[in-house]
């Protein structure tokens, strides 16, 4: 496609530069040949540029250093995490939101700063549960008798009764209760596990791909007493052959339904989920209907007879669409916080680590837990705590010093021992340390990174050879400005432009009085005066000149008459009263006035200048026809 000073540019390095300007090769498929031919000129122009930066040696520039290092500094980290931690995870809910469990569970509570023994005799409590039922005993009988989640034990029936939760869709429940309901085999009784609310343990009875969500509406008619059953029930008939025969869902709802909290809406109930408190007989006969606008058959429940009706289907959402809800859910759990530990571990184990345990034991075994926790709180460690090494991570060691160092502002778990405190601050320590060691070998390891610091890398140095080159010479260049405005001043001009007034404030009462004020043929310095001694800055008077239509509130006054106002304008959080003191006639601009059109011509020209002659320097020749095979891969063939 083009080569600069003997070296070729490929179509598929073209290709990977425009995709990353357009998003996707999809979106860059779909553009144009002139702006392919477009982008070409402009990318070998950068290139130029760049290189020419790091021939001057701008890429070895202390400040520049500086300043990719600190780039560097706040960018790499979060991108391995997001790689190697948030990405996943994100992934793997959205793929378990695609699914859901139909579960039975038996929770024992336990709050989670239960002591040792209260939280032994729950856990044999559960193991105790778990054999009789291993045994033999029935699940459901099992939970209404032991199970301490209320919905267990309700008469009613609804979603929890005898532990049977339903279908579950993922991501709905703690990550603890999920792993377990969508790993173990169908059928088969889980281990006791633990999460925030107690002990479980669960059966699954199946697994099925998620339904998505539906809105419904439904009509729900009350037997007044036993006696009045046949009657609700010849109504109800009456309402679905009237239904058949074609008459309004909606209307029949607010003229028959029982339901107050819905008649009124049509019968609209909203979206409902397949895992939602909705009453089973009515979950079950809503989620059978085929289609939109289907209405079921007649359904009994404790509140009355029904009939509902299909609105809607929600379509699922993609993982771009879900990507941040999922990641706000993650956060709030510790999902995340768990899988960073659990990766870092997994560096720990790959390149290598120690600990000298003997080293550890002896620096903080000669102390309490609390001397040693204070010890590490005021940094005497940090002096006393030697050279040598005690951890190691691939080929980097670090003394006791380095380890107490970093415990003072790291959060490490108190310990009643202090050679097992020691030995936490050494491993949390190392879990730290994992993480930065994979975040040195980004450059490395990750080409995505690579390139993406080499872009900012070039990006500074664009900036720095405009900035030497263009933008600072030419705005600081006063006697080339001038002499260029006074070859022809007459280039640089006003068109007639309307002169308006404005006065903003952000009270309505104040704007109010400045059309009183108006109104009363006060001049413009007499209402200014005013204010200033009544109000200070709380009514601002502005001049705004404008040659044509700005789509804003000043076009308002543009076609008033000389000396006529606008009544108060919402505007910037406040309000305006715009009032038009007539037109200013065409007229040369002054040099100042003129100075950024100057600035910018002169600028335009010497960026010509310099594009031309880094062209010649580096031999430059482009193929802009070739470009037509650009994207041939992804382009769709006429008429598809």
């Amino acid at each position: 496609m083009a080569v600069i000073d003997g070296t070729p540019l490929s179509i598929a390095e073209f290709e990977r530069h425009y995709t990353k300007t357009v998003g996707t090769r999809v979106d860059a498929a779909d553009d144009s040949l002139a702006a392919y031919q477009d982008f070409l000129e402009r990318w070998v122009d950068f290139r130029l540029k760049v290189r020419s930066a790091r021939e001057a040696g701008l890429d070895k520039d202390s400040a520049l250093v500086a300043e990719l290092g600190g780039y560097r500094q706040q960018f790499a980290r979060p991108f391995l995490l997001d790689k190697e931690v948030v990405d996943p995870l994100i992934r793997a809910m959205y793929d378990k939101q695609q699914q859901m469990v139909d579960a039975s569970h038996i929770l024992l509570r336990l709050d989670q700063t239960a002591s040792p023994q209260d939280t032994l005799k729950v856990y044999n409590r559960m193991s105790a549960i778990r054999d009789s039922i291993v045994a033999g005993a029935d699940f459901g009988e099992t939970a209404v008798r032991n199970s301490e989640d209320p919905s267990a034990s309700n008469a009613a029936g609804g979603a929890g009764y005898r532990g049977r939760l339903g279908h579950i869709r993922g991501g709905r429940l703690v990550p603890e209760f999920e792993d377990v309901a969508f790993s173990i085999p169908i059928g088969q009784l889980s281990h006791i596990f633990r999460t925030q609310f107690g002990y479980h343990i669960l059966v699954v009875h199946g697994r099925a791909p998620a339904i998505n969500d539906i809105r419904i509406a439904h009509i729900m008619v009350t037997p007044g007493s036993p006696s009045d059953s046949a009657a609700a029930w010849a109504e109800v008939t009456m309402l679905r052959d009237s239904l058949s025969a074609g008459a309004d869902f909606a209307a029949l709802a607010k003229a028959y339904s029982d339901d107050a909290g819905s008649a009124q809406n049509g019968g609209d109930l909203g979206f409902v989920t397949i895992d939602g408190r909705l009453l089973p007989a009515i979950k079950d006969a809503a989620f059978a209907l085929a289609s939109i606008g289907d209405v079921s058959e007649p359904v009994l429940t404790p509140y009355g007879i029904h009939l509902v009706k299909l609105l809607e289907r929600r379509e699922p959402p993609t993982l771009d669409d879900s990507y941040e809800d999922i990641r706000r859910r993650l956060s709030r759990t510790g999902a995340m916080d768990q899988e960073e530990e659990k990766y870092a571990r997994s560096v720990l184990s790959d390149v290598g680590h120690s600990v000298d345990t003997t080293a550890v034991m002896t620096i903080f075994g000669s102390m309490s837990a609390d001397s040693a926790a204070s010890a590490i709180a005021r940094g005497a460690l940090v002096e006393t705590g030697g050279t040598l090494p005690v951890v190691s991570i691939a080929d980097d060691s670090y003394s006791a010093s380095d380890l107490a160092g970093w415990a003072m502002t790291a959060s490490v778990a108190p310990s009643d021992n202090a050679g097992d405190y020691g030995l936490g601050i050494a491993d949390a320590f190392l879990v730290q340390k994992a993480i930065d060691y994979k975040v040195s070998m980004l450059e490395s390891e990750n080409d995505e990174f690579r390139q993406t610091m080499a872009d900012f890398a070039d990006g500074l140095l664009l900036f720095r050879v405009m900035e030497d080159a263009v933008w600072s010479r030419a705005t600081a260049d006063s006697t080339e400005l001038m002499r260029r405005y006074n070859l022809n001043p007459e280039r640089f001009r006003h068109p007639d432009r309307t002169r308006l007034l404005g006065f903003y404030s952000r009270e309505r009462s104040l704007a109010d009085s400045v059309v009183t004020l108006l109104k009363a043929s006060k001049n413009v310095s007499q209402i200014a005066d005013s204010f200033a001694d009544t109000a200070g800055t709380r009514v601002r008077l502005d001049t705004t000149f404008v040659a044509g239509p700005t789509n804003s509130v000043f076009d308002r006054a543009t076609e008033l008459e000389k000396g006529e106002y606008t009544t108060p304008l919402s505007y910037n959080r406040g309000f305006i009263v715009i009032m038009n003191d007539g037109v200013e006639p065409a007229r040369t601009k002054t040099f100042e006035e003129a100075r950024t059109e100057i600035v910018n011509e002169y600028q335009s020209e010497l960026e010509t200048t310099l594009v031309s002659d880094l062209r010649s320097r580096y031999r430059v020749r482009t193929f802009p026809a070739r470009l037509v095979r650009a994207f041939e891969a992804d382009r769709l063939p006429v008429g598809s």
